[in-house]
């Protein structure tokens, strides 16, 4: 890659000579000079900067990367536009002079820093220094590859080549000359080192490669004969059964291979050979005795440390105490479990030996080390400043964003899995998907932005019927959750956190069943969520239908479920109004809300509880359900319009009908800072 730019290089070198050599005519001269000077010290600056910036990024040297098109050098003098004579020469020699310089800025920018990296920077650049040794790498390969020998002074081109090749002729004599010898010297320097190390390079990687791959098949060769010559009775001489070369050559396939790289390998071979044979042939005594005796204690107890730390991970998982006598096991367990019959009483009694030994001090330092790190986490607390930080659990797998100006001073903060806090993993309906985490936020002055949401994500592989829970009052909680790249997250405000400790958990619902007709909808994610919560629930036809008008008694159902009425034992009052029939499967329900003053017939006696309800009867039942009397419809309507862009029929007139997805909504904006 280098050669081939170096030859770009060159090729242009060429390429701006013979532009320079245009004719230009003397009364034109002065003109032609100056916007010449302009242009070359424009492509300088612009070249130098582009060099430099390459430079500092790592990137090889190319000056072709950024340099400008044609067109882009043209649109840079459209002050001369006008001038007939500045346009027509600007491709032919202005663009000469812009590429020229550009080719000096980048030399200098990038090139020369190469050259010498303590260069000051006010240092001037050697421009003949530079441009000798490039040129010089580029003969001195190409001379190697052609077959030509080694002569840097033929292959040097000549004084008026140099200067016509670098436009030396407009310089002065003394900067010419300087220019030629330094190039010249640094041609010499670099033509014969590139020549030389594209000639004998290869020839030292394909000798050392061959001396690497002989000394290991050597190593293997000899271990083995070393081993078969002691394991026979044989004296010890590593030359008896030694390869000839050709049989080497013939094993190895080497006949296939340059010279050089044999000559490492049959170095490397033999060398490794006589070292490894001798070790072999040394080392089978000792290994022989090792086997009746030592070998076994290791190995009963490179068994008994697998077993022990398994055997203490399941404890601690499951919270047993640190108690190693509960798996003890007699000698003839052991033996039966290993096959230790089948080996001689030596090695059974070491074997055994060794696994008891390994085993408890296995057991014991993986507990005291889960203990330890555990011990580690719930000690371990973050300040989040003012400005926002992102804090992650110890484990990776759950992260918490806090955005910028949530809180007004710097909050303590810890996320923790203390592997203790088993709630709601009874839940047949919730299938565990991951571990239990304790949040907590210590915030000194009690203060909050309240218009500020904190992310929470966790690692997440599962279904879309997965989602993020809170455990509150004994009970897990649904949050509206997402799903994307491997991660689920939810968005809460800073009051759910608490400074006793917040816990959250992944779980996927079997039961869940999604509506489908809430997709896009602008109350999407609270409908979604009071289902998953089992508040309310769906038609047979699996849709909820949120633009339909809420009916009195599907209200009071959901009421119920928000707000966990404790409903009487028996319906007395219910029963009295006419169209008790009606509302039979929930009649508890509407006992409760009579004896609350929720609700009251007409004159007729009836409840009408299957009529649709307007805003202002939702406003009625509510105020009283939140004992507040300050409670207004268009409080919801307001965010209904701010946060969703949504707007209410109540704007137009409080005894408009309420839709499922309006009622939905106000709930959920109503609770869901308790949680």
């Amino acid at each position: 890659m280098k050669m081939k730019k170096l030859s770009l290089f060159l090729a242009l070198s060429i390429l701006l000579s013979f532009a320079f050599s245009m004719p230009i005519y003397a009364d034109e001269k002065d003109k032609y000079d100056k916007v010449y000077e302009e242009v070359r010290e424009t492509g300088y600056n612009h070249g130098n900067i582009a060099g430099y910036l390459d430079k500092n990024k790592e990137l090889t040297s190319d000056y072709n990367r950024d340099m400008p098109k044609d067109s882009e050098i043209e649109g840079m003098y459209k002050e001369y536009k006008d001038d007939k004579f500045v346009m027509s020469n600007i491709v032919a020699n202005y663009k000469a002079g812009y590429i020229r310089g550009y080719l000096e800025g980048y030399t200098s920018g990038n090139i020369s820093q190469n050259t010498d990296k303590k260069q000051e920077k006010n240092e001037k650049t050697n421009y003949g220094q530079s441009f000798g040794l490039l040129l010089g790498q580029v003969y001195g390969q190409r001379d190697f590859f052609e077959g030509k020998k080694n002569n840097w002074s033929k292959a040097k081109p000549t004084d008026k080549v140099i200067i016509n090749m670098f436009n030396l002729d407009l310089e002065t004599t003394e900067y010419r000359n300087s220019f030629l010898k330094d190039f010249k010297e640094n041609f010499q320097k670099s033509y014969e080192e590139c020549y030389r190390e594209a000639n004998l390079e290869p020839q030292k990687i394909s000798y050392d490669e061959g001396l690497k791959d002989g000394e290991v098949f050597g190593e293997m060769f000899g271990k083995i004969n070393g081993r078969k010559d002691y394991s026979e009775g044989k004296i010890s001489n590593w030359n008896r059964n030694f390869p000839s070369g050709t049989e080497i050559r013939r094993e190895f396939v080497l006949n296939r291979d340059s010279e050089k790289y044999v000559d490492g390998f049959l170095t490397g071979f033999k060398k490794a050979y006589e070292k490894a044979y001798n070790e072999g042939f040394r080392g089978g005594n000792v290994d022989l005795n090792k086997l009746k005796s030592e070998t076994a204690y290791e190995d009963g107890k490179e068994v008994g440390t697998k077993v022990g730390e398994q055997v203490a991970q399941n404890d601690y998982f499951l919270k047993q105490k640190n108690d190693i006598s509960r798996h003890f096991k007699l000698n003839s367990e052991l033996i039966y479990e290993y096959d230790l019959y089948l080996d001689n009483e030596r090695y059974r009694d070491g074997f055994i030996s060794g696994y008891r030994d390994g085993f408890e001090e296995a057991y014991i330092k993986t507990y005291q080390k889960l203990n330890k790190e555990e011990a580690l986490i719930l000690a371990e607390t973050v300040v989040v400043p003012t400005s926002g930080e992102e804090v992650e659990s110890q484990d990776k797998k759950l992260k918490m964003a806090i955005p910028s100006g949530t809180y007004f001073n710097d909050v303590l903060v810890k996320l923790y899995n203390d592997g203790k806090n088993e709630n709601g993993k009874s839940n047949k309906n919730l299938i565990v998907a991951s571990e239990v985490y304790n949040i907590k936020i210590l915030n000194s002055i009690k203060e909050f932005n309240k218009d500020k949401k904190i992310e929470l994500s966790f690692e997440y592989y599962g279904p879309d019927t997965g989602g993020i829970y809170k455990f509150v009052n004994g009970e897990w909680l649904y949050m509206p959750s997402t799903i994307e790249e491997n991660r689920i997250k939810t968005y809460i405000v800073p009051n759910f956190i608490k400074e006793e400790c917040s816990i959250y958990a992944v779980f996927i619902d079997k039961t869940y069943v999604k509506c489908h007709d809430i997709r896009g909808h602008w109350a999407k994610d609270e409908i979604d969520t009071y289902t998953r919560r089992k508040y309310i629930s769906g038609y047979k036809d699996k849709k909820f239908r949120p633009d339909s008008y809420m009916t009195k008694g599907q209200f009071l159902m959901v009421l119920n479920k928000v707000y966990k009425w404790n409903l009487p034992e028996e319906a007395i009052k219910a029963k009295t109004y006419k169209d008790y029939s009606e509302y039979k499967n929930y009649e508890k329900v509407v006992e409760y809300s009579l004896n609350k003053g929720y609700i009251s017939g007409n004159k007729e006696n009836v409840l009408n509880l299957n009529s649709t309800m307007t805003y202002r009867e939702v406003e009625d039942i509510m105020k009283k359900v939140t004992e507040s009397k300050s409670f207004k419809w268009s409080n919801t309507s307001n965010k209904m319009l701010y946060q969703k862009g949504i707007r209410s029929k109540s704007f137009t007139n409080y005894d408009n009908k309420i839709t499922r997805g309006e009622a939905i909504y106000m709930l959920y904006l109503l609770n869901e800072w308790k949680n």
